[in-house]
């Protein structure tokens, strides 16, 4: 919790829409949770997904499907600085690493940020899985 009076405290709703039994309302995501439940829904959601907001999101899922190589983990870091600045103003992204592993099919991607209120660094992993 922020001990300053200039730190700001982030609170989002839980996408799940689980109920607080202590509260008798929605839970509530906080400050690191949050900004770290948007950096990951921002990375997941497809282009268009969002209604009135078609430029959202990434074509992430749809990439996956290519071959893996360094041009598709230069295209997916671009596309993850790309929204990531553009749609999540309480972050400043410092490195966006991106692992792939072709007998996995699973493309790792670990995204390191400062939480601009507090200056804190922080990494998230997003894992993205070929299905078959």
């Amino acid at each position: 919790m922020p001990t300053n009076s200039k730190q700001r405290s982030y609170v989002d709703l839980d996408a799940e829409f689980a109920f607080n039994p202590m509260t008798e309302d929605l839970a509530l995501k906080t400050n690191q949770r949050a900004i770290a439940f948007s950096v990951k829904n921002l990375i997941l959601t497809m282009n268009g997904e969002r209604p009135f907001n078609p430029s959202l999101g990434t074509p992430i899922r749809h990439l996956i499907f290519e071959l893996f190589g360094p041009m598709l983990d230069i295209v997916l870091r671009k596309l993850i600085a790309q929204v990531l600045s553009t749609y999540e103003p309480r972050i400043e992204v410092k490195e966006i690493i991106v692992d792939s592993n072709t007998d996995a099919h699973t493309i790792v991607v670990t995204i390191k940020y400062i939480l601009l209120s507090v200056s804190i660094p922080y990494t998230i992993d997003v894992v993205l899985t070929r299905t078959r």
